[in-house]
């Protein structure tokens, strides 16, 4: 797999697009699902065919990080939260409970045992209406979606920085899972995050074969 094959027109390279521009360049390169490929095959980058897979994964749980995101947006507009703010002597500001257990455990006493009712009363309202709800914009179900691809995802990644890379490409995949898990934000400035961007620019740089103009990292 040479590097020259995938040699593309990219635009210029700045610090914001440095990510999304590696995940074009790496998804360029033409590789087998790792199914139907030998991790031995000396063609064939074990660090690079699981880094697409990563990219896939990673491309899913976006989409369902926004479809999550739009339901529950949906579900607060639609119906209360499911727990009620509970005003407790002992306390000096309220606490939220979400079950009867937990209003229990805040209102114990012969004292509390009308507000209690009340609470219990409340929330059991307020649960049917959420689960009625739920069932009608699917945000439990979004969720739980979303959750696994997010465990899919983390798996592939520490998967991928297991394997040795083969290839500058595979060296480069590697370094993209770093920074795309690792760091807080695409303008940090803290060690180590600037310096492993302009590593990870300069690889790219080399991969494309072209000039490339970069902001500060």
């Amino acid at each position: 797999m040479a590097d020259s094959e995938t040699n593309r027109t990219l635009p210029p390279i700045t610090h914001r697009n440095l990510l999304s521009t590696a995940v074009a360049l790496l998804s360029a390169y033409d590789a087998k699902p790792r199914s139907e490929v030998s991790r031995e095959d000396p063609q064939l980058d074990a660090a690079l065919l699981c880094w697409q897979e990563w990219a896939t994964a990673q491309a899913r749980l976006t989409q369902l990080n926004d479809t999550q995101s739009r339901l529950e947006k949906a579900m607060a507009r639609e119906v209360l939260p499911a727990h009620v703010m509970l005003e407790v002597l002992e306390r000096p500001a309220p606490v939220f409970a979400e079950t009867d257990e937990e209003i229990h455990h805040w209102m114990k006493g012969p004292h509390y045992k009308k507000a209690r009712l009340s609470a219990k009363t409340e929330l059991g309202k307020r649960r049917a209406a959420w689960n009625a709800a739920d069932i009608r914009i699917g945000f439990t179900k979004a969720k739980r979606a979303e959750e696994a691809a997010a465990d899919r995802s983390a798996q592939l990644s520490d998967e991928l920085l297991d394997l040795p890379a083969s290839s500058v490409a595979g060296l480069a995949a590697k370094l993209h899972v770093v920074i795309t898990d690792g760091q807080p934000g695409p303008d940090n400035g803290e060690f180590p995050w600037p310096q492993l961007r302009l590593i990870l620019l300069d690889i790219v740089r080399l991969l494309n074969a072209g000039p490339a103009v970069a902001d500060p990292p």
